[in-house]
């Protein structure tokens, strides 16, 4: 000991000298200013100021360690308490044990709780709880206040004794009317969850506001979850906020996590993931593992930040390490559902912290932890086990345990208590089982009870089921035909985008069935339909806008609406694109775009856009002439029965272009091309007919295909049939 006291003082006194002179030495082009303080900011970096600072305390310690040790040996309690606590803070444990022995012999009650605090960390002796509470329990009989904070405390939590709420309440009490304020919280914690002698809301309640009005922040946090929740007192959200803010400015960390609650969620101040952040990171700071969650669920979900799962699985991880039992059901949800790119299911992870928080009794774990056993996600399949978890989170009431003990028990061929279960929770609104029991009621076929939560379910806005009630209406399948029934239900479905009540409603108005024919109303809807991104509706829009169809025509719209269905690859849509710019129709003439149009056509298997490349390699338009590409292309086109490249590549045939010369092939395509009543086709069957080129020449079926031909309006047909005459 004196050995440790001796070389202290000569490092700090050798410490000392050298700063000092480091201090009297002038910086470069500095000169020191003498009457400027030593901790001036302009003359010492923050490093140097730290390393005074260092310097004081080994220095002060140092001498006062010598003082306190003279007066110490006169018999000075105080001095061997000061002494104690010294040896504490530099870490000397059994020095400190020492001394605070010493000093307890003389019923100094701060010696008692010391040693209580050495006994319960195990530090310089072996930990021993008994020795924890019997020591702090002689601290609070010799009238220290936060002794007997922490031996109710340790009532309270069964440390180094039974748990006795009653006591725990006796002590509280002492440390309150000593004057501890956080006395009057543990108060009305103890009487709010009825622990002693029973649950007393409005005790509860009076004992936080006496808190509060001693200003602590402990009584200040749980008077606000009272105003929060509206116990024992009017809810404000704005009292609460109040409460919360004065807690959370004086560092309780619980209070500046439920601080952080009211601006994530919007509650009476404007929503601010900002500053819900800050709250919650510096209660989080303190290892507060709710706070720590909390910040884990923000990453989750991306609120404030960006969205980082592995972020938001380490702070989660954090807590749930730490027993916060709702960390460990998020962290099962976000391992069990798939909604992070950066991270991949993993059932067992999942299981393993639903089973720990269905150990701490959470409801939500018992129902997480039954669900993986039920399904046999990420450990072996257990149904009897699953059923038994989720029956003990049912007699907890929770609705969601119900309905899964009601569809196991239905799957488990256990049908009318599976039922009357799912019939609960639905009474409850919960949708799940809403839905369960109309797949359940259709396979009894029932259709009276299928009907009767589908209703439900439709006039609570589930779009679906909407939809499903508006054909049920329209055929009086379980219901009383209604067309005006059936209407609302219909249109509800498809303004939210509902695509087979979208379908129905444009099929009904657009060909009078079951309702008058109304193309208004037929427009209204495709283009809603359209809105919702309908490749097929958009294209319909573009067709009754640019015809004036239910609508006024317009023709920049229609044409809007045209290159969104384009856009999704609606070949329609395309090709009609395609031509309008080929020939400048509603349009600007652009030969580019009409050629970009066809080719993707083309490359998507699409004969008529195949034919037109075809064409743009014959005539060289938009590309280099290559009549071998002209012919690969209009062969795909014409094996798809497209009649004009049929024509067409029987063209190349006749006169040998891009291919071998044939008139056989010639005559063959022409013919295709003539029987599906392509002028064209006609022409030149009948041109190659007359001439007798790969076919036994017949002037007389000549002049039938010409004939036709030339019915349909071709120039060329009607010329050649003048030529036969005057030949004949």
């Amino acid at each position: 000991m004196l050995l440790n006291r001796i070389y202290l003082t000569i490092c700090a006194l050798t410490l000392t000298t050298q700063i000092y002179a480091d201090i009297r030495q002038p910086k470069t082009s500095e000169v020191v200013d003498e009457k400027r303080s030593i901790l001036d900011e302009q003359l010492f970096s923050e490093k140097e100021k730290r390393a005074l600072s260092k310097l004081y305390y080994f220095y002060s310690t140092a001498v006062s360690w010598y003082f306190d040790e003279k007066l110490a040996s006169s018999g000075s309690s105080y001095s061997m308490l000061k002494l104690g606590r010294t040896a504490l803070e530099l870490e000397a444990y059994s020095e400190a044990m020492m001394w605070f022995e010493q000093v307890a012999k003389y019923n100094v009650p701060d010696a008692y709780g010391h040693l209580s605090y050495l006994y319960h960390t195990g530090k310089g002796v072996a930990q021993d709880y008994n020795k924890t509470f019997q020591l702090m329990y002689k601290a609070a009989e010799l009238g220290s206040i936060q002794a007997q904070k922490s031996v109710a405390d340790f009532y309270s939590d069964g440390i180094g004794t039974k748990i006795d709420y009653k006591l725990a309440f006796s002590w509280y009490q002492k440390a309150a009317e000593n004057g501890l304020a956080e006395g009057f919280c543990r108060l009305g914690i103890l009487a709010q969850y009825g622990l002693v002698p029973e649950k007393d809301i409005d005790a509860a309640v009076g004992f936080f506001k006496q808190g509060v009005t001693l200003n602590d922040p402990c009584s200040q946090n749980e008077l606000g979850v009272m105003y929060r929740n509206g116990k024992g007192v009017e809810k404000s959200n704005e009292k609460a906020f109040e409460l919360y803010k004065r807690s959370a400015y004086q560092g309780y960390l619980i209070g500046q996590n439920n601080l952080a609650s009211l601006y994530g969620n919007g509650i009476y101040v404007d929503q601010d993931y900002q500053k819900a952040i800050y709250w919650y990171t510096k209660s989080a700071q303190y290892g507060n593992e709710i706070a720590v969650a909390n910040l884990g669920r923000f990453y989750r979900y991306g609120l404030g930040f960006e969205k980082d799962c592995k972020k938001a699985v380490e702070l989660l991880t954090y807590s749930a390490e730490r027993n916060y039992v709702h960390a460990q059901v998020e962290l099962s949800k976000v391992y069990y559902e798939n909604d992070c790119e950066d991270m991949e299911v993993d059932y067992t992870a999942s299981a393993r912290w639903a089973k720990l928080a269905a150990e701490q009794g959470s409801v939500e774990g018992l129902r997480r932890y039954g669900v993986s056993l039920y399904y046999g996600k990420g450990l072996k399949k257990d149904v009897k086990k699953a059923i038994e978890l989720f029956s003990r989170a049912a007699d907890k009431g929770d609705m969601a345990s119900i309905r899964n003990l009601g569809v196991a028990l239905a799957e488990q061929g256990k049908t009318s208590e599976g039922i009357e279960l799912l019939e609960k929770a639905a009474d409850s609104n919960d949708v799940l089982a809403q839905k369960e029991l109309v797949k359940q009621y259709i396979a009894l076929k029932n259709k009276e009870k299928a009907v009767h939560w589908t209703k439900i379910l439709a006039d609570n806005g589930d779009h679906l089921m909407q939809y499903t009630m508006g054909v049920a209406y329209l055929r009086g399948d379980g219901v009383e035909a209604s067309i005006d029934r059936a209407l609302m239900y219909l249109q509800k479905a498809a303004e939210q985008g509902v695509e087979e009540s979208l379908k129905t409603l444009t099929f009904m108005y657009e060909n009078g069935k079951a309702v008058e024919k109304d193309l208004t109303e037929a427009f209204k809807w495709y283009k809603k339909y359209a809105e919702f991104g309908n490749a097929f509706a958009q294209l319909k829009t573009s067709m009754m806008l640019m015809f004036g169809q239910g609508t006024e025509i317009n023709i920049p719209e229609g044409v809007d609406w045209l290159e969104k269905a384009g856009e999704q690859g609606s070949i329609q849509a395309l090709e009609r694109l395609a031509t309008m710019y080929k020939y400048g129709r509603y349009v600007d003439k652009d030969l580019n775009k009409a050629f970009e149009l066809n080719k993707k056509l083309a490359f998507a298997g699409h004969a008529n856009g195949q034919n037109e490349m075809g064409i743009a390699y014959q005539f060289g338009q938009n590309v280099s002439k290559d009549l071998s590409q002209a012919f690969n292309w209009y062969q795909k086109s014409a094996n798809q029965g497209h009649m004009a490249a049929q024509t067409n590549i029987g063209v190349l045939y006749y006169n040998g272009w891009g291919t071998e010369k044939s008139y056989q092939e010639a005559a063959k395509w022409f013919e295709k091309s003539a029987e599906q009543n392509f002028d064209f086709g006609e022409f030149w069957y009948g041109k190659i007919l007359a001439e007798g080129k790969g076919v036994e020449k017949s002037i007389e079926k000549a002049k039938y295909w010409l004939t036709k031909a030339k019915e349909q309006g071709n120039k060329r047909a009607e010329r050649l049939l003048i030529q036969l005459k005057l030949e004949t």
